[in-house]
């Protein structure tokens, strides 16, 4: 990263410019160092042929001058794993003055998925485009996260639920929602939500099914529950195409096939909800995961993981696996005062303070203030999520929330690996989650505390 660091304050210090230019992001999304090597520079301005290495789970952000402002021209990224000198992938991209694109120009490796996409300013005389690439694990190395936790028992045993480091998604079953069907009930839906482009653009959260999400190591949910039409709808202002069933079936088949990996289910907001909706909704959860719900009468967020893994008893049958968080609402703690429902967390036991912000830095600040003085009693979430005001989507008519995400990136890894030896990292959530790159963050993480 020091020679990363060296290159970029080059950058930096010779990039003024005048005119549209670009951000080249490249995610290290997976467990082993990555070496980027450019060439054919025609776009890329103060860059010599020096490789840049991306430790596992960092990000570059390289402002890229434009020098292909008259004419296009193309730059090409050559991949390679450190290590093994292995070709991932070239991929290819060109900033010219009507638009800035990407694409992978050939994939090398069956050890690693390339993916990249560029994202267009609005404005061609002073925005800043973005070109994104994302190595993530692939074929035999994907497959290995599925079951992080279980695979780490010897390492995690003895930790308690409060202090294990856990990977998180913000709004995370936004991946399917409408385009135009509001949550009548959610207070902060508005007719601005159902805006062409602005909507969509800035309510999806997420773009990986929950059981993709399990798959590659996600292991807290924030979910937003919205009661219309006579189900349960996931939603963010708006609502999701599915109901809230068909996210709980695939939880159910991977908790069957995983059945030590602890999941915490926070019942974040739910809208349009009164006593008897809040009862069929948390009946239907007891039902579904009858003998995996780890229960608040039994266990607390001290509770060690060796406690709840039984490991003398080890049959799907037996060991629990599931957490519930049930939202603060007078309705709520009617129903949960009742015995029937004492299975339910309440929200004293999970803190998740709300930054926003708009800007990185106020993101990283706050949440630097929010870890010190945590309390180590409950779950603790730090959100490394930026959210965007009406001014801000007005003035970037052309962002998204992913986008948003993508120009950060680096900022927010750096952050979570310099909160490390703090001690006190819990859970982390973002938006626009891979997945894998906080199941591995998580397990290097778990390995060091």
């Amino acid at each position: 990263m020091k020679k990363l660091f060296l290159l970029l304050t080059t950058i930096a210090s010779t990039s003024a410019f005048a005119g549209r230019g670009a951000i080249l992001v490249v995610d290290n999304s997976t467990d082993t160092t990555l070496k980027v090597i450019p060439t054919n520079k025609s776009c890329i301005a103060h860059i010599d042929n020096a490789a840049i290495s991306l430790k596992p789970v960092t990000a570059s952000n390289i402002y890229l001058e434009q020098d292909c402002l008259l004419k296009s021209g193309t730059s090409d990224l050559e991949l390679y794993d450190e290590k093994t000198n292995e070709k991932i992938a070239i991929t290819e991209f060109s900033i010219a003055k009507s638009s800035t694109e990407a694409g992978v120009k050939s994939k090398l490796s069956s050890n690693f998925s390339v993916r990249s996409l560029s994202v267009n300013t609005f404005s061609r005389v002073n925005g800043t485009d973005i070109v994104f690439v994302r190595v993530t694990p692939a074929g035999q190395r994907a497959q290995g996260y599925s079951s992080w936790m279980w695979q780490m028992r010897n390492q995690l045993r003895d930790k308690s639920l409060a202090s294990l480091v856990l990977p998180g998604t913000h709004d995370s079953l936004t991946y399917d929602l409408s385009s135009s069907n509001l949550c009548a009930a959610d207070p902060d839906a508005s007719a601005f939500a159902k805006a062409p482009r602005f909507g969509i653009a800035f309510a999806k959260a997420q773009y990986l099914t929950m059981q993709e999400q399990l798959e590659r190591g996600i292991r807290y949910f924030d979910i937003r529950l919205c009661f219309q039409s006579g189900d349960s709808y996931p939603s963010h202002s708006l609502v999701s195409n599915h109901p809230f069933t068909n996210d709980l079936e695939q939880l159910q088949t991977f908790l069957n096939a995983n059945p030590h990996e602890v999941i915490v289910l926070d019942l974040q907001h739910i809208y349009g909800y009164n006593v008897e909706r809040i009862k069929a909704l948390l009946d239907n959860i007891k039902t579904k995961f009858a003998g995996k719900i780890i229960s608040y009468q039994d266990y607390k967020p001290s509770s060690k993981l060796d406690d709840i893994w039984t490991l003398d008893d080890l049959s799907s049958e037996s060991t629990p696996n599931l957490i519930v968080v049930a939202p603060d609402s007078k309705e709520v703690q009617e129903v949960t005062a009742e015995p029937a429902y004492n299975f339910i967390w309440p929200r004293s036991t999970l803190n998740s303070p709300w930054p926003n912000v708009q800007s990185v830095d106020k993101l990283v600040q706050k949440n630097s203030d929010y870890l010190n003085n945590r309390s180590t009693e409950a779950f603790f979430v730090n959100q490394l999520v930026l959210t965007p005001d009406t001014n801000y989507i007005i003035s970037n008519p052309s962002y998204s929330l992913s986008s948003m995400v993508y120009r950060d990136l680096d900022s927010t890894y750096n952050w979570m690996w310099e909160s490390v030896n703090s001690g006190k990292l819990n859970i982390i959530i973002r938006d626009w989650s891979n997945g894998y790159d906080g199941a591995i963050f998580a397990i290097t993480a778990n390995s060091k505390k």
